[in-house]
């Protein structure tokens, strides 16, 4: 048992490690030798956890996505809270965790390919939770869609790949008030139901 312990922490601290190299430098250009040079670990520990640099992107990404889910998730039940503060708030935790890596900068295409795997687990793994979410609005009239499924898909497509589509130079112009009107718009809410403070 106390082997194990010390295994699951030798491996949380690879991660660890990694994580933040990656939020540092990037992923491409962090390397094995970075990671373990940094720890002050050899090489074979690494490999001992993890076959290939790209196995330990898969495992820090799917780390994030599960602590996020779990905020979502409290937020998203969290009955003692106005719906549309609840709304706001998972938006800003989607946006500000998916940009957090900036894996969209990422040049090197097999790195790209995980990026893609990453997102696509999120959505399929949590699309309940979201659904649930937004079917609570439609119960509560405070949204006004036919196709929960599809519109959360959208939804949730838009917010990930919004700083991939929209170029550096228009991203300042974007501000929260008009990311969260068009979001209104989407859900076909009544104005001001994200814009105004409450």
């Amino acid at each position: 048992m106390k082997n194990q312990r010390i295994v699951a922490l030798r491996k949380k601290e690879l991660l660890d490690t990694a994580k933040n190299l990656f939020l540092t430098n990037g992923v491409d250009a962090t390397t094995v030798n970075d990671i373990v040079e940094k720890m002050g670990v050899a090489k074979g520990t690494f490999y001992h956890y993890f076959a290939s640099k790209e196995h330990l992107v898969e495992e820090v990404l799917m780390t994030e996505i599960n602590a996020l889910a779990d905020e979502i998730k409290k937020v998203a039940t969290d009955k003692n809270t106005d719906y549309c503060e609840r709304m706001k708030k998972i938006m800003q935790l989607v946006d500000i965790n998916f940009n957090k890596f900036d894996i969209t900068s990422v040049k090197n295409l097999e790195n790209k390919n995980y990026y893609e795997r990453y997102l696509m687990r999120v959505i399929s793994k949590r699309i309940s939770l979201f659904e649930d979410f937004f079917k609570e609005g439609k119960r509560l009239g405070l949204i006004n869609i036919k196709h929960t499924k599809e519109v959360t898909l959208l939804v949730l497509l838009g917010v990930i790949n919004f700083n991939k589509m929209t170029p550096v130079e228009d991203r300042d112009a974007i501000t929260a008030s008009t990311f969260f009107s068009t979001v209104e718009d989407v859900f076909s809410m009544p104005e001001g139901s994200l814009t105004t403070k409450r």
